[in-house]
């Protein structure tokens, strides 16, 4: 219908109806407006980012998220593919480049996390979530994704696992320096190209060392390894930290009141701005500083300040703990001294000895290389160099063998003393006779009295030299000095004592020796009675052996040609001779074999115990085959020994398991295991076993078990296993359950 053939009506209703349309887009477009705001803003409070690649024409669309997140100008265009892929970090970026193609080829959506280099060389973490979209049915597959920045939730974990792995070294008792290389890792973890270094102060020389660092310049480094100047009057931003205890943030080294020439160094370092963080026991006592330097002009981030004061954290309560250790250690090692200075005084005899007991436990516990010992004459007025050890001592305290107390301000000081005396340096004290000091070349010198009661001996003295580390006793060190002293008091009191008491045990000596004399030349005696007695048994046993053969030879013979006219009464007797004789002749052997083994020494070399195996299936091949019998042997080492002793060995240890079959047919097993020095061989069966109270008892020369008419045998081949195991410093021993079968292990060494 056309327009004009409407009537005013319709056209009202149609104007109306047009109106309503128009009102709805208008209804839509500002829903669509207000979502597309809504996510836009969500994604900003979210730190998401949104975009797209298409590989067709190379062309890429980013966010706004995406700008703020790699801190790019949102006004310029999107970056490359490649440069999006070049502001991954080098060791992520091939995963996640990786990642990214395996979508492309496969159509699966993927998720990776990866660590990117914003534009303000900052290190984050981001979650990638790509997938592959296409703009309309057939074209090409676009690549889609969205970037989260998990970088607060990163550095948590990091943080999190940093913790747990200091605490487990603690527990574990690593050293120090690892536990440092623990947080260290945590750090490179989250900025990896972070310039830090833990600097420790050492309170006794007032300077700062590098205990660990990470990424400083060559030039840095060596210019802190030999202690920056740390005392009270010192300049640098690690003294102030120090005694100020506060955190320092320098945004700017060149615009700090350092020194001129402190800031010439920076610059040449390419070092602009640093952060500083004390790092202090619960008792304020200051262990040294954290610091951070940064190649640019700025503060630190809310993230790398957060990360810097875990550091310290952790590197605090390292030091503490293993300072906690060190102390429980050094009181372990004190007792252990003390304990052992204790037991070495006891039996003190003169007063070299006495300093012979003290000198290793003072250089050993307190470091100090020499040591001496006054004591006071009876009157007190003079003070006597009794025993001196370390360096040349006596030579160089020679022209003081003898010190007048009232003459000497220094000596007469001495039989004032107390406790204990520690003089840092003797050199400018002003009771010390600069002469001497000179001429005995010390610096740090201690002194403890030596006192019973009320009473004061004399005096145990240590020091350093010009030359060394000056060496000022800890508070436990001089509790340890005082123990000492204690000890020596009781042991100089005890010297005439000390002196009847070695004059016994030179005495107890004496008939010690003689009685040890007495036991070698008894024990040779029996070595040459048990020599003759194996020479004796192997010429019996050999000389016997003729004399036997005629006999059971004539026996033989006479049973041949008598046997028609005997009756049986007498042909039984005549077994019985025949049988006894051969028993005797079996016996025979096998004291002669059991006596070479005794007396004649084999050459050992190498023997493939495979090869010695094969051998004695060979040789009892018909007589498993009678009895449908079977050996499993598992591979077997070389081993140096005897090699037809060897044979012998698993010979008889094979016939043994064969003998002892019982009902089924024999199933013999052989292998080896490895040990410390050398194998452990097993031969096990299935037989009859033995009782376990009969465990030794077979291993016996003659010692049967079982009756001659069950079981063949005449109780020598377990016997001579043994002792081919014990000549070659081996073991051998078995194990066996009644009726279901025995294991014979015995051990051999490699070489």
């Amino acid at each position: 219908m056309k327009l004009s053939e409407l009537s005013r009506d319709d056209l009202l209703r149609e104007a109306q109806r047009l109106k309503g349309e128009n009102d709805a887009l208008k209804a839509t477009e500002e829903i669509r407006y207000r979502a597309e705001a809504s996510r836009l803003e969500a994604q900003q409070i979210a730190k998401i980012g949104v975009w797209e690649y298409d590989p067709q024409n190379g062309r890429t669309w980013w966010s706004e998220g995406m700008y703020a997140l790699f801190e790019l100008d949102k006004d310029e265009s999107p970056p490359s593919w490649d440069d999006y892929i070049q502001i991954i970090h080098e060791e992520d970026r091939l995963p996640f480049q990786k990642a990214l193609s395996d979508v492309l080829k496969t159509g699966e959506a993927c998720q990776i996390d990866a660590r990117i280099r914003t534009h303000s060389h900052t290190i984050k973490w981001i979650h990638c979530h790509a997938g592959i979209s296409y703009s309309a049915p057939g074209s090409t597959a676009r690549l889609i994704g969205n970037v989260h920045d998990i970088s607060s939730r990163k550095q948590a974990e990091i943080e999190q696992s940093g913790r747990n792995a200091v605490l487990e070294s603690l527990a574990n008792q690593d050293t120090l320096p690892h536990i440092f290389e623990l947080i260290m890792d945590m750090i490179e973890q989250v900025f990896p190209h972070m310039m830090v270094a833990f600097l420790e102060f050492r309170e006794s020389v007032e300077k700062l060392f590098p205990a660990i660092s990470r990424n400083l310049h060559e030039d840095l480094l060596s210019t802190l390894t030999n202690g920056w100047p740390a005392g009270p009057e010192d300049e640098g931003l690690c003294v102030e930290a120090i005694y100020s205890g506060k955190q320092t943030v320098v945004p700017d080294l060149q615009a700090s009141n350092l020194p001129a020439s402190l800031k010439e160094r920076f610059r040449l370092w390419a070092i602009h701005s640093c952060c500083i963080i004390p790092i202090k026991k619960a008792s304020n006592k200051v262990l040294g500083t954290f610091i951070c330097y940064f190649p640019k002009k700025r503060t630190p981030t809310a993230a790398e300040m957060r990360l810097m004061q875990t550091a310290a954290y952790l590197t605090e309560i390292a030091i503490e703990g293993k300072q906690a250790e060190e102390q429980l250690k050094e009181n372990a090692l004190h007792r252990d001294s003390l304990l052992r200075l204790r037991r070495q005084l006891e039996v003190a005899k003169n007063y070299e000895q006495v300093i012979d007991a003290i000198h290793p436990e003072v250089q050993h516990v307190l470091g100090y290389n020499t040591c001496w010992l006054y004591l006071f004459s009876q009157d007190r007025k003079s003070l006597c160099l009794i025993a001196t050890r370390g360096r040349d001592a006596r030579s160089e305290l020679g022209h003081l063998q003898t010190i007048d107390t009232e003459q000497d301000a220094y000596a007469k000081a001495l039989t004032e003393v107390h406790d204990i005396w520690v003089i840092p340096d003797v050199r400018t004290h002003p009771l010390t006779n600069k002469e001497t000091v000179l001429r005995t070349g010390n610096r740090v010198v201690v002194n403890m009295p030596i006192r019973i009661l009320d009473k004061s001996l004399g005096v145990i003295g240590a020091g350093t030299f010009w030359e060394e580390d000056p060496i000022i006793p800890t508070e436990s060190q001089e509790n340890f000095w005082r123990q000492m002293a204690y000890h020596t008091g009781s042991a100089l009191d005890r010297i005439q004592f000390v002196d009847e008491l070695y004059q016994t045990q030179q005495k107890l000596q004496k008939a010690k020796e003689s009685l040890e004399q007495t036991v070698i030349k008894r024990t040779e005696e029996l070595a040459e009675l048990e020599l003759s007695m194996k020479h004796f048994v192997y010429l019996a046993s050999h000389d016997l052996q003729e004399p036997l053969r005629m006999v059971v030879s004539y026996i033989q013979l006479l049973n041949r040609r008598a046997k028609d006219k005997m009756d049986d009464s007498e042909l039984e007797f005549m077994d019985f001779a025949i049988d006894g004789a051969m028993r005797m002749k079996e016996l025979l052997d096998g004291i002669l074999a059991y006596s070479r083994l005794t007396t004649q020494a084999q050459e050992q070399q190498l023997v493939d115990l495979n090869e010695v195996m094969d051998s004695v299936q060979q040789s009892m091949k018909a007589t498993l085959a009678q009895r449908d019998g079977n050996i499993e042997v598992s591979s077997l080492p070389t081993i140096k020994a005897e090699p037809r002793q060897m044979l012998q060995l698993f010979r008889h240890l094979i016939d043994n398991a064969i003998k002892f079959h019982g009902d089924r047919p024999p199933q013999i097993e052989v292998g080896a295991t490895q040990t410390e020095d050398g194998f452990q061989f097993f031969v096990r069966d299935r037989g009859i076993g033995f009782e376990e109270k009969d465990k030794l008892r077979i291993f016996n020369m003659f010692q049967r078990l079982h009756a001659r008419s069950q079981v063949s045998g005449n109780g020598v081949g377990l016997a001579l296993s043994a002792r081919i195991v014990h000549l070659h410093q081996g073991k051998i021993w078995a194990e066996s359950i009644p009726h279901e079968g025995s294991t014979f292990y015995f051990t051999l060494k490699s070489e």
